[in-house]
């Protein structure tokens, strides 16, 4: 058991640093999701470069895998036999009621390319598979076990909890990560830098043509000649007559004592066709898909087509195709009854050589080693009368025999010739690797099998609907989001400021009041009732030290979101629904805040009492957690009401813009691991994400309570530092 406990700690180790984890950098590419120390890929940035070279190059590979010929053999003693009708034929050339097996197949290896995992899930009807579904990755996670390393896995669905799913449930078909193992890498991230590179071209040579990518020229104008309406009629005129791409290149005049200087760089300087073509070769090698395959004729001919062709299929589909196979061999075809002496197999996408065959064939009827009807089993004909015999010439004979008459024979007959699987001795391999124990029937919770099932089938809804909506690019969102976080830290100071001057004053009047108990002996609750805080007047008090840079922060917020929305309006600072968020929050926040300075003190009291301790040492306490308050906890709550302002100024601009539909949680970088659970959701304007004592299960395992109030926006906690984005009306 010492090698399995090593090997769980080690997992452990790699758990916390698994997919579900965010950094603090702010990503300024799509490189940087995957190459940044500090920022961990995110699965579902990686399914949304399905374009360019990067989607020709999974293209390429996607269809020739989805048309896998899968077969099915059961070994028996005279070698392997194809079986044509099965269970779980039928299923994998119909998985579910909207997909088929070249689509299922296709995206498959579109999903494996793209993010390095492709998760089915198994549904069963009792011990019988009636469909398998896709998981998202991204919200999948494997679970250590007591007598295994992997023992099943967690989904997480919508915005309930994660859900428990049997290792039996899901097969996990990934290319394995070799810095995790037990999660996958896709090909698209060894080119993800790469591929920065192509976006980043092909987005400088759009805005090269709108005239707009870089200020390519300066007109220099001696304004003591112009006054203001003529500047802007020039300004405009400029616009009109020479930007866009259909204007481009036409002759400027000037006049007077304007002067034109060119400061730009046109696509000749940027040499573009080359870096393009550099960045395409690239991709293609990363992918491993000849240039030829993606009909990129440039120096290719007959003849290197077909090299070409052969590469692609030896070395780039076959891997492939053998991979998947194993997988299904190992972990599905053993979920169905009855098939401990089965294997899947597949024909292999390697163009045969004719003319080879052809002289291989030919040397061996010449020289004894096949027969004519081995021969023409290979060549799928039909077996002949006479076609079992080996025959050979007349002068292979041993020296000094005579010649007969007749050709030779080696009296071998093949009555029972079966053609052998492709790879039989290989699978034959794999089922004695086989646990034929885990994979025994079982009856399923039918309870949590349907629960499960809805759920997943609830997700693929919620996608084909998510069409309906326009969304902020992942560069859009992140520039939001440290725009938005710099409005936050600039309030943080304030807040922090009003809040130590009410723990110093609340410090200053409760003290002195332990001095009347000197001399005289007091239980601990009657104590702490003479010195407690008057709860509705310290939150009046609160409310009238904060309200102010509430209000400030709230306006800026929201403004800063119409900006980023591209409305030229303003937030409402007067109207009755702004004006009530702000007092509500506000009173709710103060009254908060000083029932947890009432909590602590009784702590204090009731502590220093239970220690035999005097007054003086009592108020010694006290001082002391009011010091930590101005110190520390002043801190926590600017921080922390500051997001809670930010973000709810976001969602007003929602409401008020007109043109956003849903809020979707915006996860900061660096969170932590219960705010890792919400990227992707999304709930209508106004409505929750959260009720009041709901709780929500994070990626590492803790659980977090939430007893304060609904969760209509961020923060989720303490100190969170998330926000909203929207999701627009079509």
């Amino acid at each position: 058991m010492g090698i399995l406990k090593n090997l769980k700690e080690a997992f452990e180790v790699i758990k916390e640093k698994e997919v579900f984890e965010s950094s603090p950098t702010v990503p300024t590419g799509f490189e940087a999701q995957a190459y940044s120390k500090d920022v961990a890929p995110v699965k579902s940035d990686y399914l949304d470069e399905m374009k360019g070279w990067t989607g020709t190059s999974v293209t390429a590979i996607a269809d020739q895998l989805a048309s896998i010929k899968i077969r099915l053999y059961k070994y028996t003693e005279d070698g392997s036999e194809e079986i044509v009708q099965h269970d779980i034929l039928d299923l994998l050339f119909k998985v579910n009621d909207f997909t088929t097996k070249f689509d299922h197949f296709w995206l498959t290896q579109a999903y494996l390319e793209l993010a390095g995992e492709a998760p089915w899930f198994i549904e069963k009807k009792g011990s019988k598979i009636v469909n398998i579904f896709f998981l998202r990755p991204d919200r999948l996670r494997p679970i250590v076990g007591d007598d295994r390393l992997i023992s099943g896995y967690k989904y997480k669905i919508g915005n309930a909890e994660e859900i428990d799913l049997k290792l039996e449930e899901v097969i996990f078909l990934k290319y394995p990560n070799p810095a995790n193992p037990f999660r996958g890498i896709g090909t698209l991230q060894m080119a993800a830098r790469t591929v920065d590179i192509d976006n980043y071209s092909e987005e400088w040579n759009k805005t090269f043509y709108q005239n707009s990518a870089h200020p390519d020229s300066i007109l220099t104008v001696d304004t003591d000649q112009m006054g203001d309406d003529q500047k802007d009629q020039l300004k405009k005129s400029l616009k009109s007559q020479y930007q866009g791409f259909k204007k481009a290149h036409q002759t400027m005049v000037l006049f007077g004592n304007m002067k034109w200087e060119n400061i730009g760089f046109n696509q000749k300087d940027m040499d573009f066709l080359e870096q393009q073509k550099f960045s395409r070769d690239k991709i293609l090698g990363i992918f491993r898909v000849p240039k030829a395959i993606v009909s990129q004729t440039d120096g290719v001919n007959f003849a290197s087509a077909k090299t070409a062709e052969n590469i692609f299929a030896k070395y780039t589909i076959d891997p492939k195709m053998e991979r998947l196979i194993q997988q299904l061999n190992e972990f599905l075809l053993p979920q169905f009854p009855g098939t401990e002496n089965m294997f899947l197999d597949y024909d292999s996408p390697v163009p045969t050589d004719k003319e080879t065959d052809a002289k291989i064939f030919a040397e061996g009827l010449k020289n004894g080693y096949y027969t004519i009807n081995e021969v023409r089993q290979e060549l799928n004909l039909p077996e002949v009368e006479g076609g079992d015999e080996i025959y050979l010439p007349f002068n292979l004979a041993p020296l000094g025999t005579e010649r007969g008459t007749q050709p030779k024979t080696l009296g071998y007959k093949n009555k029972n010739l079966k053609k052998k699987a492709l790879h039989e001795d290989e699978r034959v391999r794999e089922m004695k690797a086989r646990s034929r124990v885990f994979f025994k029937s079982k009856d399923y919770e039918e309870e949590l099998i349907n629960k499960t099932i809805k759920g997943i089938k609830e997700e693929l809804k919620k996608g084909i609907k998510k069409a309906e909506y326009n969304y902020w690019s992942e560069e859009k969102i992140m520039a939001f989001w440290v725009k938005k976080d710099e409005i936050a830290r600039k309030y943080d100071p304030k807040i922090k400021e009003k809040l130590v001057k009410l723990f110093r004053d609340q410090r200053k009047k409760t003290i002195p009041k332990l001095n009347k108990y000197k001399d005289i002996k007091q239980d601990a609750n009657a104590v702490y009732n003479n010195i407690k805080l008057n709860i509705e007047q310290e939150a009046k008090t609160t409310v009238g030290l904060t309200i102010n840079i509430f209000e400030d922060l709230f306006e800026e917020g929201a403004n800063a979101t119409f900006k980023e929305l591209d409305l030229d309006t303003k937030i409402d600072m007067e109207s009755e629904e702004v004006q009530k968020i702000i007092k509500a929050d506000s009173r709710k926040m103060s009254v908060a805040v000083n029932e947890t300075t009432n909590e602590k003190l009784k702590k204090q009291v009731i502590d220093g009492f239970a220690k035999g301790e005097s007054i003086d040492e009592i108020a010694e306490r006290i001082k002391n957690m009011f010091v930590s308050a101005e110190e520390f906890r002043a801190q926590m709550i600017a921080k922390t009401e500051s997001i809670r302002y930010n973000a709810g100024a976001t969602e007003q601009a929602f409401k008020d813009s007109g043109i956003v539909e849903r809020k979707e949680w915006l996860v900061n970088p660096g969170a932590c691991e219960y705010c890792q659970t919400m990227p992707g959701k999304s709930v209508p304007l106004g409505e929750s994400f959260f009720k009041e004592g709901d709780s929500v299960n994070g990626v590492d395992g803790g659980k977090l309570s939430l007893d304060y109030e609904q969760v209509e926006h961020p923060p989720l906690h303490v100190n969170c530092k998330c926000d909203l984005v929207p999701v627009l009306k079509k």
